[in-house]
């Protein structure tokens, strides 16, 4: 199948240009490229999955009104189009919706682990100078993702703490324990024990670190694996062309609010009558029941 789709799209998928420093539209390209090769096909699959991250890079780069978001935009666009045209062509019906919006940021990013850390809540173990997370020895830790951040009390008695500690910081809107997820609908039992939201406009940022020199290995270069949180600091070059940027403050475009003002777009060929993404999807799922 890797050759097969290589062969649709020209050449061998590009990991660089899904994520890190040189990740662009391209990745889109190819992605539907090898699409719209495979649904021609004789044996064309009855139910295909895509995935196109073109909209993911240069808005958080640069901010969603940025002149390169937006021919970023267009250039996703266009793909979308292609396909739909693509997939009527062979009998196939489409549809499309974006997991998120992106909304500017427009203050600092907030670093919940380094509150944690200050406090006594999360502990470090040093390798070679460099600061790793404890996590046996640690209480409380923060996984951050942009706009919200399970957070993982590791000791039972430090949950009214660890709410207080984080509560305090400046762009933090909410501090959900778990009856605050359950009226919400997201008390996943992976969740957290307290769940962050950002206030508008804020992110969260995962380093637990404040001088640069303490930094563990994995901060300089892209390690989506080994990070303990999501850093979108990755898109961006460092100094040195082969690290990459550890200064958040470059980060203008952030995701994970949910609301007005950050709904996410869907289209289909199917006539579903709906007006928000979960009515979308609900109608999906029926949709694709019998398949």
């Amino acid at each position: 199948m890797e050759a097969r789709l290589a062969a649709h799209a020209g050449g061998a998928f590009r990991l660089s240009q899904y994520w890190g420093p040189l990740a662009s539209v391209k990745s889109s390209e190819w992605i539907a490229d090898a699409v719209a090769g495979l649904l021609a096909e004789p044996d064309a699959p009855d139910l295909l999955f895509t995935y196109l991250p073109g909209l993911d890079y240069d808005l958080q780069r640069f901010g969603p009104d940025h002149p390169r978001s937006l021919r970023a935009l267009a250039a996703v666009h266009a793909e979308l189009e292609r396909l739909f045209a693509v997939a009527a062509a062979n009998g196939y019906e489409a549809a499309a919706f974006g997991d998120y919006a992106m909304t500017p940021v427009t203050g600092a990013p907030v670093f919940p682990n380094r509150a944690l850390c200050e406090a006594g809540l999360m502990v470090v173990r040093k390798v070679r100078g460099m600061h790793y997370p404890d996590f046996h020895q640690s209480r409380a830790f923060a996984l951050a993702d942009h706009q919200v951040a399970p957070v993982a009390v590791l000791d039972p008695s430090a949950l009214p703490r660890t709410a207080e500690v984080l509560g305090g910081l400046d762009g933090v809107a909410q501090v959900l324990d778990k009856a605050g997820q359950a009226a919400l609908g997201v008390d996943h039992p992976r969740a957290g024990d307290l769940l962050l939201v950002a206030s508008p406009g804020r992110w969260f940022a995962y380093p637990w670190w404040s001088d640069a020199r303490v930094a563990p290995d994995y901060a300089g270069h892209v390690d989506i694996h080994n990070k303990p949180g999501y850093d979108p600091c990755e898109l961006f070059f460092g100094r040195s062309p082969f690290r990459i940027c550890q200064d958040p403050t470059r980060i203008r475009g952030t995701h994970g609010l949910a609301g007005p003002g950050c709904e996410a777009a869907f289209v289909s060929t199917q006539p579903f009558a709906c007006s928000t993404l979960p009515a979308f999807a609900a109608a999906l799922r029926t949709w694709l029941a019998p398949v």
